[in-house]
């Protein structure tokens, strides 16, 4: 079961929490690009094989459904940074003065 969570991080810290986000995305990218492209005529040809083809395919497709979610996780990430940079902050997100 996937739970949404939010915690907070110094501002300093987002674009290297950014980088590494990326970098594992990156890596698991292509360890599925590898292997994916192992699949080759003969092994989609043998009857034999299937139902395994099959399960990678569908593993793959839940893989890169994670890494999906890892992205927009990204992509939340350095919007808020930027925003956070460039001085833009939503009304609510304003600390109150008494």
């Amino acid at each position: 079961m996937r739970v949404q969570i939010t915690y907070s991080e110094e501002l300093e810290n987002i674009p290297c929490l950014v980088s590494e986000f990326l970098r594992e995305s990156g890596k698991a990218l292509l360890l599925l690009s590898n292997h994916v492209g192992s699949i080759d005529d003969a092994v989609v040809r043998d009857v034999l094989k299937g139902d395994e083809i099959l399960e990678i395919i569908d593993s793959t497709r839940q893989k890169l459904s994670a890494l999906d979610e890892r992205l927009a996780d990204a992509s939340s990430l350095l919007s808020g940074y930027n925003n956070a940079i460039q001085g833009k902050v939503r009304e609510d997100e304003i600390p109150e003065t008494s």
